[in-house]
């Protein structure tokens, strides 16, 4: 499993386990019942303040992928993510929850379940956002999935099969830094000149 996908998933069951311990102490003291401001409770609290976090954590990604799309310039050789096909599921399985969530908020109006649906919108939103920015390389670097690396970035690359290239780079997220392993579809038609390329740029 690649490291950023571990990371992501350590952040997420830490948010898991603590909302768990924190919705007992709540339940357990009576609090989270307990109508605290603008006649609602600390559950429901809970719930739009992890709104406005995904919602800070979605102008943060708009952000780093309109500047990583103005440092990366202009495509020298355009690739396609390996894992294409799973993220486009993923993206369509939270779409389909988000509507889901829509339903349940229209049926029952609260901001338990308002929360639920902003959360598989916004979600829904950064899947489609990352899925539809082109793959490839630049003079300047690297885009994946959204995501711009600078060849400085990039420690080495290698060949898997006739046209799957894998790359080793360092990625740094909450001011953690840690290497990730990207894999790539290159045009095999172009594939001596985007090796050649590679090459140029950080060698093997």
């Amino acid at each position: 499993m690649q490291k950023w996908r571990k990371v992501s998933i350590l952040i997420l069951l830490g948010a898991l386990v603590f909302g768990v311990i924190l919705g007992i102490v709540l339940a357990k003291t009576g609090i989270g019942k307990s109508n605290l401001f603008l006649n609602m409770n600390a559950f429901d609290w809970l719930m739009l303040i992890l709104v406005f976090v995904i919602i800070i954590c979605l102008v943060c990604d708009v952000y780093m992928i309109s500047k990583g799309k103005k440092q990366f310039g202009t495509f020298k050789f355009q690739t396609l993510i390996k894992t294409r096909k799973l993220l486009r599921n993923l993206s369509i399985l939270l779409v389909i929850m988000g509507v889901l969530e829509l339903v349940f908020f229209i049926l029952n109006p609260n901001p338990m379940s308002f929360g639920m649906f902003m959360m598989m919108a916004v979600l829904s939103f950064m899947y489609g956002m990352h899925n539809m920015v082109k793959c490839g390389f630049s003079e300047t670097g690297i885009s994946h999935w959204g995501v711009f690396y600078k060849w400085d970035k990039v420690k080495y690359f290698r060949m898997e099969d006739e046209n799957i290239l894998k790359m080793k780079v360092t990625k740094k997220t909450i001011g953690l830094e840690y290497d990730n392993e990207i894999s790539m579809i290159i045009d095999e038609k172009e594939k001596f000149q985007t090796v050649k390329f590679l090459e140029e740029k950080i060698g093997r």
